[in-house]
């Protein structure tokens, strides 16, 4: 593998009535400095309320709130206390990107003063607003350019806000993706690479046609291979993707990343979302791999990456439910990567014995459940047993299970 791919899960996204909103999160770049981005929430018609930390990603910081009244005074805001304003303010102090590219798995605040993009993740960044009965307050939250978008759910991804970059529009069956850049080279020889994305996310969009979400936005940034590793991020409304590059020098692997890393997170979107977290990983991975090796940009398969992986992870012998148990329930992410590489060799295999008896795991996939133990359900399993045979399911079960 060239570089360990950290990768969030993504929930698809919920597309709910603007006029719903009760409040809305208008986001400014600071008029003297262009490192700061000003956020102001009207509150006027809320009466009394509380402000509720943001989420948190790797710090607990949290803004300073300013409440501003009618009459022009402003008084600091304390987290989950009842107050009235007529608005809430506070600042965010954005970093800059540095030479090696932009570290997605950071997930910090982030600006270009050279290219003119902004990067501001809900981590640590938006508060949250409740009623004073500790109701949340439906909210949209609208950046300087492009679409106000919907604050998710506490139990969803994050909010992902980029702007400043060049964009192009792919139209998928009856989905719009929509696909921007900080790299002039990737938009302007798309001729490389669109058609093979374009390939992927049809035959995606095939295998998973029931998908709630018919629109989404993919954001590439590139990330100088020297720094060691790229990384992928899926949020409520936008996937993110390092470009791996070398110097200012895009190959062929650069875009082989780059889709399968597209491939693997719009799979969350469209069909991902009921599975615990081993099948949701394992199977997005799969299709990242099956989608990719269907154009002229294949690469390896999964079983052939998993033989050499093997040889050098410490938990290889681990089984994929195991290994579940001791990330979900444990907290021992040393395991995670199982989910990617074991776990896509899983389904290849599945599908190869499948295949071999004039069937295929795409036929199936959407039938699959779970039990309360993560556990693949035997109305699944048996579906996959009455076509294999009963020995070459436990085959396969012991051999990834």
């Amino acid at each position: 593998m060239d570089a360990l791919l950290r990768l969030t899960l993504l929930i698809p996204l919920t597309l709910t009535s603007f006029f719903s909103y009760a409040i809305q999160y208008d986001i400014s770049i600071n008029s003297t400095k262009s490192s700061i981005i000003d956020v102001k929430v009207n509150t006027q018609s809320l009466g009394a309320f509380q402000v509720q930390p943001s989420r948190t990603a790797q710090s607990d910081f949290q803004p300073q709130l300013t409440c501003v009244t009618s009459n022009g005074k402003e008084d600091s805001i304390q987290y989950g206390e009842d107050v009235t304003c007529d608005s809430v303010n506070w600042q965010l102090s954005l970093a800059e990107v540095d030479k090696t590219g932009f570290d997605i798995a950071a997930q910090n605040d982030t600006f270009s003063p050279e290219d003119g993009w902004y990067f501001i993740s809900e981590f640590n960044s938006l508060p949250r607003f409740h009623t004073s009965k500790s109701q949340n307050i439906e909210a949209l939250v609208c950046p300087p350019e492009g679409h106000c978008e919907t604050l998710p759910s506490n139990t969803q991804p994050p909010l992902f806000l980029v702007w400043g970059l060049n964009s192009i529009t792919l139209t998928i069956n009856e989905n719009t993706v929509k696909f921007f850049s900080d790299n002039p080279e990737i938009l302007s020889s798309s001729e490389q690479w669109l058609p093979v994305l374009s390939q992927q996310l049809k035959y995606l969009s095939n295998v998973f046609p029931n998908a709630p979400t018919k629109s989404w936005n993919i954001a590439t940034f590139s990330r100088d291979r020297k720094a060691g590793s790229v990384s992928g991020a899926a949020g409520s409304n936008m996937i993110l993707i390092n470009l791996l590059v070398d110097g200012n020098t895009i190959s062929e692997r650069t875009l082989q990343l780059m889709v399968k890393i597209a491939a693997h997170e719009s799979t969350h979107i469209l069909g991902t979302q009921d599975m615990p977290m081993w099948a949701a990983e394992s199977i997005a991975e799969y299709y990242a791999y099956h989608s990719i090796n269907q154009t002229r940009l294949k690469t390896k398969t999964p079983i052939q990456d998993w033989r050499k992986f093997k040889k050098v992870f410490p938990y290889a012998t681990t089984g994929l439910l195991e290994a579940s148990t001791r990330v979900t329930k444990d907290g021992q992410y040393q395991y995670y990567p199982l989910f990617y590489v074991k776990g896509a060799a899983f389904w290849q295999s599945v599908n190869e014995a499948l295949q071999s008896k004039g069937s295929n795991l795409d036929s199936l996939v959407n039938d699959m459940s779970f039990d309360k133990n993560d556990h693949l359900r035997p109305s699944f399993s048996g579906k996959i047993v009455d076509i294999i045979g009963k020995e070459k399911w436990t085959d396969l079960s012991d051999l990834f299970l």
